[in-house]
């Protein structure tokens, strides 16, 4: 039993040691409708730790970091737009984004800023989003970019297609069993 204690406790050691990056700063799930988890970044000037930390989030939430959907960027692109003042607004999708997405906040400009990722459940669908970003303060700006991911959620036809194929599997097994 004791040896289990001493494995339990390096294991729980272990897990705090490596749970959250050096430059995690504080986040609420009320800073965007619908958020079920956060973590938030403050350190923009070591781009490769910062990219592999957003990776290492993105794959405990669950989501691919591979798919990206997109970003605004300046207000608008042409993946949707983003409105507000005072670090308030509404974000904007031109199409629905479905299933679990992350959002990305970020405040500030090229080398430096506050980042700060929110993982949505967007059920079915949803063309926007309410945000407050409390912690940007006023000397770095408003909301220098959005950025989006999300798992890919399968058309309807996959769904067809992959009955046909089991009625399919189906028949040939019934078929089979009959021969014998």
């Amino acid at each position: 039993m004791r040896s289990f204690n001493k494995i339990l406790g390096a294991a729980a050691c272990v897990g705090a040691l490596f749970s959250a990056p050096a430059h995690a700063i504080d986040c609420a799930l009320s800073d965007v409708a619908g958020a079920t988890a956060c973590f938030g970044y403050n350190d923009w000037t070591n781009q490769p730790t910062f990219e592999s930390e957003i990776a290492g989030t993105l794959t405990s939430w669950g989501i691919d970091s591979s798919e990206y959907l997109g970003k605004i960027e300046g207000g608008t692109s042409a993946f949707g737009s983003y409105s507000g003042s005072g670090g308030t607004g509404t974000i904007t999708f031109n199409q629905a984004v479905a299933g679990d997405l992350v959002v990305g906040l970020k405040t500030g400009g090229q080398g430096g800023g506050y980042y700060a990722l929110y993982l949505v459940d967007a059920g079915a669908g949803i063309t926007s989003l309410n945000y407050s970003f409390p912690f940007a303060p006023p000397t770095v700006g408003g909301l220098s970019h959005v950025s989006v991911w999300a798992n890919p959620v399968p058309e309807p036809e996959t769904y067809a297609l992959m009955m046909a194929g089991l009625g399919v599997l189906g028949f040939i097994a019934r078929r089979r069993q009959q021969q014998s």
